[in-house]
């Protein structure tokens, strides 16, 4: 089978070969199959990552990065907002802005919750607890605020309360959702990520996952041929599991 050009370049072209390389063969030879390149990726060493960026446009990753950031920054923003307002410059709250503010902080978990159905390994639980925390803080602050507010007659935009409201629900999931922390967090994290990666290569169809076994063993002929890995080395890398080339290379006592 002939290689694609950037698996059959990385191994024709490296002049040795290390830990690293067996990450970057793999990441390669998935290239046709971004799921399991970003699986991948929560395994893999940072030296490696440049080989495992899935095929998306550039301005994708950093708007999913600001819309998480948002989620986190929006309800303390609005929380501060309110108390400004009411209690130290004792002025009228606009709980339509607040509660907008709060709405999209909600959408955006809503679309991260749903996106961790999809990927449950992605989610750390202490970050997701810490969020949680946030919107629940956050959520009843605002209340508080908007109940002073609305007794001394100081509020407009009631019907923000809907996006107040819908916030707090948010921080109670994800509080409950993961109220346990695991005990090394180290550890557990790469046990989901492991799960996560064999999910996906479960997912592959059969003629997929033949396709990628036959370019990786190709990929191991040349390099045995080159004299960068020995036979026994050749032999331990065709006996790896699909997936788990790399890992199966890099681990201690392997």
């Amino acid at each position: 089978m002939t290689m694609r050009p950037e698996l059959r370049d990385l191994v024709t072209s490296s002049p040795q070969w290390d830990a690293v390389h067996w990450w970057r063969l793999e990441a390669r030879a998935f290239r046709d199959h971004p799921d399991v390149q970003l699986a991948l990726g929560r395994l893999a060493p940072p030296a490696a990552w440049r080989d495992l960026l899935p095929n998306r446009p550039a301005f994708v990753q950093p708007l999913l990065a600001i819309a998480q950031i948002a989620s986190i920054v929006l309800p303390a923003v609005a929380a501060f907002v309110s108390v400004r307002a009411v209690v130290i410059e004792g002025e009228q709250l606009d709980l339509a802005l607040v509660g907008a503010a709060m709405g999209v902080a909600a959408l955006i978990a809503v679309s991260g919750i749903l996106s961790q159905r999809r990927r449950p390994e992605s989610v750390h639980p202490r970050t997701a607890r810490l969020l949680g925390v946030i919107h629940l803080v956050s959520a009843p602050a605002v209340l508080v605020m908007a109940g002073m507010a609305f007794a001394d007659d100081r509020v407009s935009g009631v019907w923000g309360v809907v996006g107040v409201l819908a916030d707090l629900a948010i921080g109670v999931f994800f509080v409950v959702r993961y109220r346990r922390v695991p005990e090394d967090e180290n550890r557990d994290n790469v046990e989901r990520a492991a799960r996560g990666l064999k999910r996906r290569i479960d997912g592959l169809s059969p003629g997929d996952a033949a396709a990628v076994l036959v370019e990786i063993g190709a990929a191991v002929d040349t390099l045995a041929e080159r004299g960068l890995i020995d036979a026994a080395t050749a032999a331990r890398a065709q006996r790896a599991p699909l997936g788990f080339l790399a890992m199966t290379m890099t681990q201690p006592g392997q």
